[in-house]
């Protein structure tokens, strides 16, 4: 865990989030409420697995650090170029969590342009600590 936290710190520099997640069992489709010309406004599509697999990449001053999610669940992580971790990784209403050695979540978010980010961590007793944004990895492939 001690190899852990400076990794992913350093990979995905802290981000920040809400305080509370709302409820997205069911996402209700996204209208337009003017009384203009009633066109409804389209629904925002929904993260697929594929969407997110892939290999992640963050240049920083202590060198490279990669995080390559694979379609299986599994998060391989690299520093410069020496694997120092495999996590499970799973989409939680369009945010990634995975679990760290200390059995806390790590919660990250799939930027627009499909860099992921660190906004919060959440214990073991369920509390959300969110972060504060800083940097992102950027999607390679």
């Amino acid at each position: 865990m001690k190899v852990l936290i400076p990794i992913v710190i350093g990979l995905l520099v802290v981000g920040c989030g809400k305080a509370k997640q709302p409820n997205a069992e069911k996402p209700t489709p996204a209208t337009n409420t003017n009384k203009g010309n009633g066109a409804a406004a389209k629904p925002v599509k929904e993260l697929a697995k594929e969407d997110v697999v892939g290999t992640y990449e963050l240049k920083g001053d202590g060198g490279t650090n990669r995080a390559v999610l694979l379609d299986n669940g599994i998060w391989e992580n690299y520093e410069n170029g020496k694997k120092t971790g495999e996590y499970k990784w799973k989409l939680v209403n369009g945010e990634i969590h995975f679990v760290d050695n200390d059995g806390d979540i790590i919660v990250l978010r799939i930027n627009k342009d499909r860099s992921i980010i660190i906004i919060a961590k959440i214990d073991k007793d369920g509390e959300r600590i969110n972060y504060k944004k800083d940097g992102a990895a950027k999607k390679l492939k």
